[in-house]
């Protein structure tokens, strides 16, 4: 199999650079681990399993954009997507160590911030449309990327075992820097120095788990509560409403306080602890949810390296170091929200990489290619 740019990653910012290739008239191939498209874009539905863009779905992994950020902008309006902002109006409580609640006057949570309508996956997938079916690999893990004097070679093994090799000119890696360097070997090897960047680079949202809990109707609102709310109990620590624009079933969401290596320790009954916070944070009802879903992206092996496992403290200063640049003569290009200088770490930053990207390909990467690696 051959492609003349081959991307690694079916995220955001991998999405985005399969269709400015495509486009172009570029040929191209889009090769993603997971059985899913979206990487840590992952919409859930409260009563099934799996993933229909047709009709709405809550967020387990990020929720939202901000103004100010166009890039994000122009793609939904590019793809039709309705936008709507995040529920804030109401009172925002505090639940102390010792169990108190305290309601607080002021703006909630995210205040200002955009989401989608029908979640996040609604973008993925609308992208994930506009490119040919048969450019795009799910399930396919790459092992092992080789350069040759002709080009690139990979290595991909399915979820069944099986190895394919694909041929192409050149490779972006749209996935984390860390998760590049602890799953996939490089023949030559990079540069030492070029490793170490690697490494550095902490991955966002990697440490993090979410969990949705579902309900038939939003009492909190009813009550005058925002949804928002901050704890130094636990499990969860930060809480949002996650009820669609329109209609329900609605929810609130957290992200959970505890460290993964604890959450390891601790095991499933973690979320069974989630509606007894709520309901002691929001009221009785939210004891009985419909349903509770969660994400622990630590546990992703996709997602997160060992290094990852420690919580960060602040948000990273993100951006694609002068080691990671023009690797191979500009063959091997990184990409990825943690390559963004601006808006790393967000939805953002993930098109702002994109687009960084594509202008270091190789200029021998031109309109026309398909018909030469078909």
């Amino acid at each position: 199999m051959e492609a003349g740019v081959i991307i690694i990653g079916g995220g955001l910012s991998g999405l985005c650079i399969a269709r400015t290739l495509h486009e172009r008239g570029t040929d191209f191939l889009l090769i993603e681990a997971r059985e899913r498209i979206g990487g840590r874009i992952l919409s859930v539905h409260e009563d099934r399993d799996g993933y229909d863009a047709s009709i709405p779905a809550f967020d387990l992994g990020p929720a939202w954009f901000w103004p100010g950020q166009a890039r994000m902008a122009m793609l939904v309006k590019d793809l039709g997507l309705s936008i709507f902002e995040q529920q804030a109006s109401g009172t925002m409580a505090y639940e102390y160590p010792d169990g108190t609640v305290q309601s607080t006057a002021g703006y909630g949570l995210m205040s200002g911030s955009y989401r989608i309508e029908g979640g996040l996956g609604q973008l993925a997938h609308a992208l994930w449309r506009m490119l040919p079916p048969d450019r795009v690999l799910l399930h396919h893990k790459v092992t092992r990327i080789e350069r040759r004097t002709d080009g690139i070679a990979l290595e991909t093994a399915t979820a069944d075992g099986k190895i394919k090799e694909i041929a192409g000119r050149s490779v972006v890696l749209a996935v984390p820097p860390r998760l590049a360097t602890h799953s996939i070997s490089f023949v030559p090897d990079l540069p030492a120095k070029a490793r170490e960047a690697l490494l550095a680079v902490p991955t966002w949202m990697a440490s993090h788990a979410k969990v949705l809990a579902f309900y038939e109707r939003p009492a909190w609102r009813e009550a005058g509560l925002s949804g928002s709310a901050i704890s130094r109990r636990g499990p969860l620590m930060e809480i949002h409403d996650a009820s669609p624009a329109n209609g329900g079933p609605h929810a609130l969401f957290g992200f959970v306080g505890t460290p993964p290596v604890l959450r390891r320790q601790a095991g499933p009954p973690l979320t069974k602890a989630v509606p007894a916070q709520l309901a002691n944070i929001f009221g009785p009802w939210a004891d009985r949810p419909l349903s509770v879903k969660s994400k622990d992206w630590a546990a992703d092996p996709l997602t997160a390296t060992p290094l990852d496992l420690e919580p960060l403290r602040h948000h990273p200063a993100y951006g694609l170091p002068d080691d990671l640049c023009r690797q191979w003569d500009s063959r091997l290009v990184f990409s990825g929200t943690e390559t963004a200088q601006t808006h790393g770490g967000f939805l953002e930053g993930a098109l702002e990489a994109g687009e960084r990207a594509l202008a270091l390909l190789p200029s021998d990467i031109s309109a026309g290619s398909r018909k030469r690696f078909a």
